[in-house]
C-alpha cells in the first residue's frame, strides 16, 4: 500500500515537472525539405512521434496477426483435405473388398488429389479398372502412379505383373517382370511372381535356375517349394518325351531325378499317369508296385486299374494279398473290381465294387456297377445305378463351383 501512494505521488510530481517545463521551455523544431518548412515546438513534434511511431507497430501487430490467421486458414483447408481424403481411401477399400469395381475407383481416383500417397490411390485405381476390363483407363491410371512418385518403378512394375498373371497372360507378365529384375535383382516378390510367370510358360529350364536361387531367400515354404520343383521335373519329363525321347529313355531320367523330390507322391502319381497316358505299362506297374511296398497310398492304387496291358491276373493276385489288412480302402476295392470285371469275374467284381460303394459312392463305382449289370442283362438295375451316379456327380460339380 505504502508503495502503491509512493508510485502516485512521484507520478504526479513528474507530471507537474514535466508541465512546467512545457510551459516554460517549450523547444523549437524547424523541419525544410524540398522548399517547404515545418516548424513546430520540440513538445509536440515529440508527441506526433511517439503517436506515429505507436500507430506503426499497431499496424504491424495486426499484419501479423493476418499472415497467422491465413496460415492457420490454410493449414485447417488442408487437415480438412486430407481426413476427407482419408475418408475416401477408406471407402475406396471397402468396395474393393465387396467387388463394387467402378465405386472403389472413383473413391481412389477423388481422394488422390489430397493424399498424402497418391502412388498407392493410382496404383489401387488401375487394379479397379482392370476388373472392369478397361485397359486404356488402367495404363493411364499407372502413369500417373509414376509421375506422382518417380521412384516407384517397381511397384508399378510388380502391379503390372500381377494383373497379367492374374489374366494369364503369362508372356506379357514375364517380359515386365524380366525388366523388374534388371532393377531389383533380389527382390524377393520379383522372383516369387518370376516363378509363376514361368510355371505358366513352362519353361522349365529358366525355372530350375530360378528355384535354386529362390532357395536363398526363402520366399516359398518347403511345402510350396516342392510342388514347383515337382512341377519342373515333371515337365522336363514331358518336355522331353514331346522332342521325341524314346520312351524307355524316361525311366533312366526319371531316376536322375534327386531322391527327396523323387520319392514323393504326388510327382509318382503324375509320372505315373504320364507313363499310362503313351503305354508305357510295364514301366507304371513297376512304379507303382515298388512304392505300394515302401508307401501305401491310395491314388497310386487307382492308378492300377488303368493299366490296360500286361498281366491282369498278376496285378489282380498281388493286390488282393494287401485286401486283409487294407479291407475298408475304397479305391483298393474299386481297383479289384474293374480286374476282376477284365478277368471275367462278374460275382467277385460285384461284390468288390458293393463293398466299395458302401465306403465310398462315387460316380464311377455305380458306373462300373451300372455297365457290369448291363452286361448281366438287367437293364432296369443298370439305369438306376446310371441315375445314381449322375446324381452324386451333380452334387459333386455343385460343390466344386462353389470352391
Amino acid at each position: 500500500m505504502r508503495v502503491l501512494v509512493f508510485l502516485s505521488l512521484l507520478a504526479l510530481l513528474m507530471g507537474v515537472f514535466i508541465i512546467t517545463l512545457i510551459e516554460t521551455e517549450p523547444g523549437y523544431v524547424l523541419i525544410a525539405i524540398a522548399g517547404y518548412t515545418i516548424e513546430s515546438s520540440f513538445w509536440f513534434a515529440s508527441a506526433v512521434l511517439v503517436l506515429v511511431l505507436f500507430i506503426c507497430y499497431v499496424l504491424l501487430r495486426l499484419l501479423r496477426k493476418l499472415a497467422l490467421s491465413h496460415d492457420s486458414f490454410k493449414l485447417w483447408l488442408e487437415f480438412r483435405g486430407s481426413k476427407r481424403s482419408t475418408r475416401l481411401v477408406n471407402d475406396g477399400i471397402i468396395n474393393w473388398i465387396e467387388g463394387n469395381w467402378e465405386k472403389s475407383r472413383n473413391f481412389f481416383l477423388k481422394s488422390a488429389k489430397h493424399s498424402e500417397t497418391p502412388l498407392l490411390n493410382y496404383l489401387m485405381a488401375a487394379r479397379a479398372s482392370y476388373k472392369l476390363g478397361e485397359n486404356e483407363r488402367v495404363f493411364e491410371y499407372l502413369q500417373a502412379a509414376e509421375k506422382s512418385d518417380g521412384n516407384a518403378g517397381i511397384a508399378i512394375e510388380l502391379t503390372q505383373a500381377e494383373m497379367r498373371l492374374e489374366a494369364e497372360q503369362y508372356e506379357q507378365a514375364l517380359a515386365t517382370l524380366v525388366r523388374a529384375r534388371r532393377n531389383a535383382a533380389r527382390h524377393p516378390y520379383v522372383l516369387e511372381l518370376l516363378c509363376k510367370a514361368y510355371l505358366g510358360v513352362r519353361d522349365w529350364n529358366s525355372l530350375l535356375k530360378l528355384v535354386e536361387e529362390v532357395k536363398k531367400y526363402n520366399i516359398f515354404s518347403p511345402k510350396k517349394l516342392m510342388e514347383i520343383e515337382q512341377s519342373i521335373y515333371l515337365g522336363v519329363l514331358q518336355l522331353r518325351l514331346d522332342s521325341g525321347d524314346p520312351i524307355e529313355e524316361l525311366s533312366g531320367r526319371w531316376k536322375k531325378i534327386p531322391i527327396n523330390i523323387r520319392a514323393e507322391i504326388p510327382l509318382i502319381h503324375q509320372y505315373a499317369i504320364l507313363l499310362i497316358n503313351n503305354s508305357a505299362y510295364v514301366l507304371a506297374e513297376d512304379l507303382l508296385f515298388s512304392t505300394l511296398r515302401e508307401k501305401w497310398d491310395t491314388s497310386l492304387v487307382k492308378l492300377v486299374s488303368f493299366i490296360e496291358e500286361g498281366d491282369v491276373k498278376r496285378r489282380f493276385k498281388i493286390l488282393k494279398e494287401w485286401l486283409p489288412e487294407k479291407e475298408n480302402d475304397g479305391d483298393l476295392l474299386f481297383c479289384l473290381g474293374k480286374l476282376a470285371n477284365n478277368l471275367d469275374l462278374f460275382d467277385e467284381a460285384r461284390d468288390f465294387f458293393l463293398k466299395s460303394l458302401s465306403i465310398n459312392p462315387s460316380p464311377e463305382v455305380y458306373m462300373e456297377l451300372g455297365n457290369l449289370s448291363a452286361l448281366l442283362g438287367d437293364s432296369e438295375e443298370s439305369l438306376g445305378y446310371f441315375r445314381r451316379g449322375a446324381k452324386i456327380g451333380e452334387k459333386i460339380n455343385r460343390k466344386l463351383a462353389l470352391l
